[in-house]
Formats: C-alpha cells, structure tokens, sequence
C-alpha cells in the first residue's frame, strides 16, 4: 500500500503565548497538566488501582472568553492530539452516553491526547431526587471519568451549579471573567496583525482603530468572525483589511448582537 503525503506535526508554539489570560492563569494551567503528564506511581493518587489518575481541569464562564482555546492552545503546547467534542454528541440516554464516552477515552488513552468535552452542563449540574433519567446519565459520566487516566477539559457556562460530587473530582476551577477593554484589545490585535490564511501584511488598521474597536462589547469568537469574514472581503476586493470591511460585515450579516453598542463606537472611526 502506497501512502503520500505524510509528514511530521507542526506544532502551533505560539499559541499558548496568544492566549489572552492572565499570566497566573496560564502558569497553573501548565504546571497542573505537566505535573499529571510527569506524575509518578508515589504521587498522590487514589488508593484503588487505577481510579483517580486522571486529571480534570473545568472551566467556566460565559461564551467566547477562551475557554475552549486555552485547551487547544495547551494540547499545542504540550505537543499532544486535541480530541474536542460537544458533550451533546455523547447522547442523552445512559446506555448510549456510557458506550459513546467509552469509545472516546479509549482513544485518547491511546493517543495519549487533551480530551475536550464542550458545554458539559447538561452532566455538571446538581442532581435532583425526581429526576431518576438525568441521576443515572450522571452516575455513568462520573464512573467513567473516575477511572479514566488521561487529561480532560470540561466547560460548563454555570460552575455554581455543579453538584457536589463532581467537584470533589475536578482537579483545578479557572473562572473566566468578561473579558475586559485590554483583553478585547489584545484579542483584536491577535486576529488583526497575524492569520495562517493571509499574509502577516493584510491589514491596514491602526492601533488608533484597536483601542476603538475594543470598545464595542462583544466576546472573542465574535471578533474572530468578524476579522474572518472581513479579511475574506477584502481578499474578493483585492485590498487590504480595514475597518470600513468589518463595518460591511456587521451591516450585511448583522454579524454583532450587540448592535446598539457597535452603532455608537463605529462613527469614531470615520
């Protein structure tokens, strides 16, 4: 059999070092999935063989603030294979979610990768007496995950609603903030000045522009829409990104939610 196109990994090194997030924050992140990767058989683990080897890092906060980023930027760092799924995939019937999440640890123990479980509320959230069909999909999630041996990221919208039993599990809480004036700032700047698909000179907007365009109150992955698709107008009209593309995306797509907000930031701008 005749493979092509084979050839080794390029990690993304910079991406860590991209991710907008307090420096602390990223440094503990770090020493806790490199202690796990590192750890020995005298660390401190359970005392039943094989439970407890795991480690379980949750993060928490609203959409768009980095918290499926900083998983993908730590497996880039760690140089690691990021098995990223919606926690929705796994099902919601316990038989399916215990043979689907199965599958799926068994992969990433042997690929030695970060597993990714997206908006896991639906397993996070404190268990209620009555209801018997969500108590038993949460007993399967919780079993398995006791025993599996690998790093995993969860993301949940409402940590302080996370049952009891699941936060003795979870290794390490990051609380992510809204994000901030600087930390949009940044955010642009990352997405602005740089970009796998284009040159590093597309674009022509000032650092004037940044500061106002971190103005309007929108979240990352929106500002990465909104560069994404500005860029690729400009690509279509040959010319280099500015702000008068984005304001096109924003006017046609309705790209911003926060309509109102964008309105007033944008005429600082003419």
């Amino acid at each position: 059999m005749q493979v092509d196109g084979i050839r080794d990994i390029k990690w993304n090194a910079a991406s860590f070092k991209r991710l907008v997030l307090p420096n602390d924050y990223k440094e503990l992140i770090l020493s806790f999935v490199e202690s796990h990767r590192e750890r020995a058989e005298d660390s401190f683990d359970d005392i039943i063989e094989g439970k407890g080897q795991g480690m379980i890092i949750l993060l928490s906060g609203v959409p768009g603030v980095g918290k499926t980023l900083t998983a993908e930027a730590v497996a880039e760092e760690m140089q690691v294979p990021l098995y990223n799924m919606s926690a929705g995939q796994l099902g919601f019937d316990a038989d399916t979610v215990e043979a689907r999440l199965h599958d799926v640890l068994k992969v990433c123990t042997k690929w030695g990768a970060v597993l990714l479980l997206d908006e896991c509320d639906v397993f996070l959230e404190q268990r209620q007496i009555t209801d018997i069909h969500r108590n038993k999909l949460v007993a399967v999630f919780l079993r398995l995950l006791e025993y599996y041996q690998g790093c995993l990221f969860l993301t949940t919208n409402r940590a302080a609603t996370t049952d009891l039993a699941f936060k003795s599990r979870i290794d390490l809480i990051i609380d992510y903030p809204k994000l901030t004036f600087e930390a949009k700032r940044q955010i642009w700047h990352t997405f602005v000045r740089s970009s796998e698909d284009f040159p590093q000179n597309d674009s022509e907007i000032t650092d004037a522009e940044l500061d106002v365009l971190a103005r309007i109150d929108i979240n990352g992955r929106e500002i990465k829409n909104l560069v994404k698709n500005g860029r690729l107008l400009a690509k279509r009209k040959g010319q280099k990104l500015g702000v008068q593309h984005l304001r096109t995306v924003v006017s046609v797509q309705n790209a911003v939610p926060n309509i109102e907000s964008t309105e007033e930031v944008y005429p600082a701008l003419d």
